[in-house]
C-alpha cells in the first residue's frame, strides 16, 4: 500500500491514523506524515484540533515518523 510513497500530506484524523498505522505495522514498515491542523475552530474544517496552537510553537515543531 505505502510502496514508492515517502510522504503523507494532511492526515487529518485520529481514525486514519490509526487505519494507517495498522496497515504499515503489517507491512513491517514507516512513512512520514504531515498534519492537517484546523487552525480556524470551525467545525465545517477538518484537521486536528490544537487549542492555542498559536502560542505554542511545539505542534508546528514536531516532527516523527508513523
Amino acid at each position: 500500500m505505502t510502496s514508492g510513497f515517502t510522504l503523507l500530506h494532511s492526515l487529518d484524523s485520529l481514525h486514519l491514523a490509526e487505519r494507517l498505522s495498522r496497515l504499515l505495522v503489517e507491512q513491517g514498515a514507516a512513512l512520514d506524515v504531515l498534519l492537517e491542523v484546523n487552525v480556524s475552530g470551525e467545525a465545517t474544517k477538518q484537521g486536528w484540533d490544537v487549542p492555542n496552537w498559536q502560542d505554542n510553537p511545539a505542534p508546528r515543531q514536531c516532527y516523527g515518523r508513523m
